[in-house]
């Protein structure tokens, strides 16, 4: 009778999960480092994701401690996750004790406790509601939508129309970190994930095995892509592009005619693009965003030297940023966290992409041939982006290793 009770309990705990983790991957994926703020209290809020996140870990707890007990997934790769949250810990202790500001050390604290989440998510492999495909499905559901409302917004603030779905004013207060530049184009945090999706329809489409409805999925997110004149992004997408195709005719050895079109789309879309849009800031970096970094980094190099092995903890300020985080993650870190931050950061990135490699050279499941994608993107734009150590970078990894363990489920 009792394990009729617990396996029922267990049951209805993993349905509730299951919908916790389906609306924390649709908010990374739509809304990737902001969210929907849900509460603003005298200054404290908080937003979807943070209740999420207390929700999964507060339901993996219940799970752990009254329903399986001794059951937790804890791996190698889970020292890495919450021996750099100890670190964190120390870095904001470390930049309150010097003077730093309290609240601000207290603000570059909070991000980064997202990583607490690892063993909570990842430990929802086990379920056997999830797998990666329906993963795949929700990242192509949510770039879908991040696309359709940046197509909105683009035509009316670009063409002048009145728009299809919202007011360009009413989708801010819903997607709270979108920004549109001066020549009309929308930029997104979403976008990343968009440039994600993008990739892997590609080496579908490369490789034949690709849908209509997927390869108009392919023009509609390459659109994106370019019309927000994000310089990584694109070069992102090109090159992935090109090394996807040239991999590919290295094997076949054969010119594949849809390749060939969807160059010629391409080519179309930016000669439109050129005549009408105006796309010289990928080109011209005298800008105000390349000139704010060029600004930080001669003001980082003194400060980084002041105490280059541990940093100068949480809470740093520096003129040009002030308390604001910038948005170039490797050098944030070597200022606050010194060369063992980054050491600690950079050995969590490799650790997760080492299981994936050794995974996938071993069983060859295609899904870890993205996995691995995603975290090397993230990493890579990291230098110019504030991805890897904020919760859009790190749900990236957390998300990868859980789908490491539901293909070793699957084995």
């Amino acid at each position: 009778m009792y394990k009729t009770y617990i396996g029922a309990h267990s049951n209805y705990i993993a349905k509730i999960q299951f919908v916790l983790i389906t609306l924390f991957l649709l908010d990374i994926f739509i809304f990737g480092g902001s969210g929907i703020e849900l509460i603003d209290i005298n200054g404290f809020r908080a937003t979807l994701r943070m209740v999420l996140f207390l929700s999964i870990c507060i339901f993996y707890f219940i799970d752990v401690i009254f329903l399986h007990f001794g059951n937790i997934i804890f791996d190698k790769t889970a020292i890495y996750f919450y021996v750099l949250l100890f670190y964190c810990f120390l870095s904001c202790a470390y930049g309150i004790i010097v003077g730093n500001n309290i609240i601000e050390a207290v603000n570059d604290l909070k991000p980064v406790l997202f990583l607490a989440a690892y063993l909570p998510i990842v430990s929802l492999a086990k379920s056997h509601y999830i797998n990666d495909i329906y993963i795949y499905k929700l990242l192509l559901l949510s770039s879908f939508i991040v696309s359709l409302v940046t197509l909105d917004i683009f035509l009316q603030s670009y063409l002048g129309f009145s728009g299809f779905f919202f007011n360009v004013n009413e989708i801010k207060n819903i997607f709270l970190d979108i920004g549109i530049r001066e020549n009309g184009g929308v930029v997104f945090p979403g976008h990343l994930f968009v440039l994600i999706s993008d990739v892997i329809l590609i080496n579908k489409f490369i490789n034949n095995k690709i849908s209509t409805y997927e390869f108009l999925l392919i023009l509609l997110f390459s659109f994106v892509i370019f019309q927000s004149s994000t310089r990584g992004l694109i070069l992102i997408l090109l090159l992935s592009f090109i090394f996807l195709n040239f991999k590919r005719w290295l094997k076949a050895k054969k010119i594949n005619f849809k390749i060939i079109f969807f160059i010629f789309f391409i080519s179309i879309l930016m000669s439109l693009l050129f005549l009408e849009y105006d796309l010289s800031r990928l080109f011209v970096y005298d800008d105000l965003s390349t000139n704010t970094r060029i600004i930080f980094l001669s003001e980082f190099f003194d400060e980084f030297l002041l105490n280059p092995i541990i940093g100068v903890g949480y809470g740093s300020y520096l003129p040009s940023k002030g308390y604001n985080h910038l948005e170039l993650s490797y050098a944030e870190i070597l200022l606050e966290q010194g060369l063992v931050g980054l050491l600690l950061w950079v050995s969590l990135i490799l650790n997760v992409i080492k299981n994936c490699y050794l995974e996938y050279k071993k069983y060859h499941q295609e899904s870890l041939k993205y996995c691995i994608f995603a975290v090397s993107i993230v990493s890579i734009l990291s230098f110019t982006n504030p991805y890897i150590n904020n919760p859009l970078g790190i749900s990236i990894n957390i998300i990868v290793m859980m789908i490491l363990k539901i293909n070793r489920k699957c084995i």
